[in-house]
């Protein structure tokens, strides 16, 4: 799957950041990361690639943005999404790309949000070599043929609690499953009362996050 993305890595990038939008969404409409954390990162390159268009079932078929096909909203953990497996091989060749230019797989961060976090989740995980870390925001875990292989990986988990499309319980047993089957370094973030959206708080430990990770 070719995915668009406006990359403009500078010679001097040290760290690369890499934000999967959500469904119906693009790049721009999370670019205002760049603009306030950016700032905090000196160093850090950030891309925000768009979704190709594509048929959505739970949206009667309407084409739309979208990383792969949804076949319901609330989401279900668990289900298989036609081309999924598609879409994370085009992350792994986004994360292949910012190899080319430079930037080694440890200070490389894969984000996202709702079905742009579920992508990053298996995708980061499932990279050929360990990345800096993941962010899942109101995302899930997805099934996938792709074995997830990088457990060692540090992985932020936010979701608000009164989220009525990906929904809360989704989000926990899904960082539930992957604590139990190894990804020691995952950590969990709840959000009393946020629906389906972020808030200053959870923008505030994502930035905690990347100085962790990205310390150098």
């Amino acid at each position: 799957m070719l995915l668009r993305s406006r990359l403009a890595m500078a010679a001097s990038s040290r760290a690369h950041v890499i934000w999967l939008h959500g469904l119906g969404d693009s790049g721009e409409g999370w670019s205002y990361l760049e603009d306030q954390l950016g700032p905090r990162f000196p160093g850090v390159s950030w891309e925000f690639p768009d979704a190709p268009d594509m048929p959505v079932s739970c949206n009667q078929g309407m084409e739309m943005p979208s990383w792969f096909d949804l076949r319901r909203i609330p989401v279900t953990l668990g289900e298989a999404h036609g081309g999924f497996e598609e879409a994370v091989a085009g992350v792994h060749a986004l994360i292949q790309k910012a190899e080319d230019e430079g930037i080694p797989a440890s200070r490389i961060v894969l984000g996202g949000f709702s079905q742009g976090g579920c992508l990053s989740l298996s995708s980061g995980l499932s990279s050929p070599r360990q990345l800096a870390g993941i962010c899942c925001l109101s995302g899930w875990l997805s099934k996938t043929s792709a074995p997830l292989a990088q457990l060692a990986t540090p992985v932020l988990m936010c979701h608000g609690t009164s989220d009525n499309k990906v929904p809360f319980k989704a989000g926990n047993e899904s960082a539930e499953i992957l604590q139990q089957a190894g990804c020691s370094k995952l950590r969990f973030r709840e959000y009393l009362g946020l629906p389906h959206g972020t808030s200053p708080q959870e923008i505030k430990d994502v930035e905690a996050f990347l100085k962790e990770i990205l310390a150098e």
